[in-house]
């Protein structure tokens, strides 16, 4: 993040520990892109938009969208990759 935090990247991953190995099996990525989606609307980001993208050679839905800054009262914007 920048000292002033309005720039953040952070990483995270699907934890599928309680699943079957069926379902884990069935796990895909668009499943996990459908649920970003999901969370993404849950918390009041709006206008969201989804694509698919290629970054450093690795296909990924890349899922994006505006909110207000709770920190800051400010336009802001989210921008997800799951690869």
């Amino acid at each position: 993040a920048n000292p002033e935090g309005t720039s953040i990247v952070s990483m995270n991953i699907f934890d599928l520990s309680s699943l079957t190995e069926d379902q884990k099996n069935d796990f895909t990525v668009q499943d996990a892109a459908d649920n970003v989606w999901y969370n993404l609307e849950q918390s009041e980001v709006e206008d969201i938009t989804g694509a698919t993208v290629t970054l450093g050679g690795y296909q990924a839905f890349e899922i994006y969208g505006l909110f207000i800054s709770e920190d800051h009262d400010l336009p802001s914007a989210i921008v997800c990759w799951i690869f």
